[in-house]
């Protein structure tokens, strides 16, 4: 593994993320959030590379395109429900959201345990079960979403938690071990 690249995915994953996190900061969190998606992609296009693990970088892709695609069409449905007095339409509108947010959370993830299996790094796995299950549960309100916050924060934490020096993940005799690849320098 390249140390630059690793160290830059480590910065740009975990400062996507806040930046995607802080999103909800009226006026300016749609330009952070936008910055914090491309961040996060760049990251993960980083790590893919750097790993040979090409799931990382397309279940990315595909998070990201649940997220978009399916918030923006749930959220024109919803409004045309809404400015119609129609609420079943309003309601299409908000199922649709919901289930992008249940298809966003799958991506990601596989995203966080492709990553954990690459780094063994634990907060990647908890990240994506708490990001996975708050989506699932955010139809209780805020109670799912507080769980999916937690769940960005922590993958924010690993990502700036990556080592700084590259490591190999070699398979011993069914014994997984890690060793710093020698460089070069």
């Amino acid at each position: 593994m390249d140390a630059q690249a690793l160290k830059q995915a480590k910065w740009l994953g975990g400062l996507g993320i806040v930046f995607i996190i802080l999103s909800a900061i009226p006026y300016i969190g749609t330009i952070l959030g936008l910055a914090g998606l491309v961040m996060f992609i760049v990251a993960n296009k980083k790590l893919a590379d750097l790993t040979g693990n090409p799931l990382i970088l397309s279940s990315t892709i595909k998070s990201v395109i649940a997220a978009v695609v399916g918030g923006t069409i749930g959220f024109v449905v919803a409004f045309i429900g809404i400015a119609n007095h129609d609420s079943a339409v309003a309601l299409i509108g908000s199922l649709i959201i919901y289930l992008s947010l249940v298809v966003t959370g799958f991506f990601v993830k596989q995203v966080f345990d492709a990553l954990f299996l690459e780094f063994r790094n634990d907060l990647f796995r908890w990240a994506g079960l708490l990001i996975f299950w708050g989506y699932i549960l955010a139809i209780l309100a805020g109670l799912g979403l507080i769980a999916a916050l937690i769940g960005w924060i922590l993958a924010a934490v690993a990502y700036f938690t990556l080592p700084e020096v590259p490591q190999h993940v070699e398979q011993q005799g069914g014994n997984t071990t890690n060793t710093e690849q020698n460089t070069g320098g």
